[in-house]
């Protein structure tokens, strides 16, 4: 079963732009079997986000977590 604050790992999610990379998302709710599931995505691409401080940014609307402060994301990952 998934839990709130699970980090699923998606395999080569494929991207609009066609191309594929793994992608995590960070599930919210507890959701049962055959419902929905609500989740947060997450991005690695830090160049979007300059000057981010660890934690709550309200006015860049993103939650960031530095390399290391949790140990199932490998990057640096900003929560959108």
């Amino acid at each position: 079963m998934v839990l709130q604050g699970d980090i699923i790992l998606y395999k080569d999610y494929a991207f609009p732009d066609e191309t594929k990379s793994d992608k995590r998302f960070i599930i919210l709710n507890n959701a049962q079997i055959g419902s929905h599931f609500l989740f947060a995505i997450t991005t690695s691409q830090s160049r979007h986000y300059p000057s981010t401080l660890s934690g709550c940014n309200l006015s860049k609307k993103l939650f960031y977590i530095p390399l290391g402060n949790e140990p199932s994301l490998n990057k640096e990952t900003f929560v959108l």
